[in-house]
């Protein structure tokens, strides 16, 4: 197994001899620094795996010990603090720690704190996983809407969320996680994006009417064009009454700007029909009221 070392950057002998002793009765290599300018020094020489850092230092505080640190090469650093104030932690971590740890503390405490949120973040997703199947249910029996759609999204994004707490949690690194959660989110809204809900909601309650027989067509009338090829698979008077308001909004006049696959899609399922062809039957159920 490669060597592995660990820099103590502790200004109070006692804490760092310590640590120190604790980390090498587990197979560490330790070197201690005692203030900013040495500790800089030291992590150049010395290219450690883990920075334990204290924040109050001599010479230049542990803020700047960890910019330049990871200026340098990335590395796990974590905070030895004596501060509770939540400003302080969160520049430390936005500096580049990984995590932080408030003194007075015990190794023992940490670890405790550490299975107490991982199991809280397993439980949140037992709920997560209990959410989504809640909503696949409400999907199935009430049809797909725009709303459930973005639910259920959402939902999984904060699963996505929850795993990657419980892997820094297991890899003792956290530095990743807030841009890995702000990507992720970004991931989603695209994904969401390509998959062209609109066209998507029509399709599965056109699926949904297939199997079962029920469906809200007038719900389904107020969606884009983009839901037109999939309301197209409806029978006729199903359909007259499903397209009647994406046929008026195409049949009204409009420059080049307002082109989209999704529109010229609709246009070629409708094809030469006038508006008019599409009016609304008793056997579609009431129209919904726009206030």
């Amino acid at each position: 197994m490669s060597e592995r070392r660990v820099l103590v950057v502790e200004d109070e002998r006692t804490i760092a001899d310590s640590v120190a002793a604790r980390l090498r009765a587990e197979g560490f290599t330790v070197r201690i620094a005692a203030d900013g300018p040495s500790a800089v020094e030291i992590a150049g020489q010395m290219r450690p795996d883990l920075v334990v850092l204290d924040v109050m230092l001599p010479g230049f505080d542990g803020l700047e010990v960890c910019r330049r640190i990871q200026a340098e090469r990335p590395v796990p650093v974590l905070m030895l603090t004596a501060r509770d104030d939540e400003t302080d932690l969160l520049v430390g971590l936005a500096v580049g720690a990984d995590d932080y740890l408030t003194k007075p503390f015990s190794m023992r405490d940490r670890l405790l704190v550490r299975v107490l949120l991982g199991g809280l973040a397993a439980l949140c997703l037992v709920i997560v996983a209990s959410a989504l199947f809640r909503m696949h249910t409400y999907e199935e029996a009430y049809g797909f809407t725009r709303l459930r759609l973005l639910v259920s999204a959402c939902v999984l994004w904060l699963g996505s969320v929850l795993v990657m707490v419980l892997v820094a949690g297991v890899r003792l690194r956290a530095g990743w996680l807030p841009q890995a959660a702000v990507g992720s989110g970004v991931a989603a809204l695209v994904g969401l994006a390509l998959l062209d809900p609109d066209h998507f909601i029509a399709d599965r309650n056109v699926h949904r009417y297939e199997q079962t027989g029920r469906i809200d067509v007038a719900y389904l009338a107020e969606l884009s064009a983009d839901a037109v090829p999939a309301l197209d698979r409806l029978p006729a008077t199903l359909r007259t009454c499903a397209l009647g308001d994406v046929a008026r909004d195409l049949g009204q006049e409009s420059d080049w700007r307002a082109w989209n696959l999704g529109t010229d899609r609709a246009r070629h399922a409708l094809g030469d029909h006038p508006d008019t062809s599409y009016p609304w039957s008793e056997a579609c159920g009431p129209r919904r009221t726009a206030w």
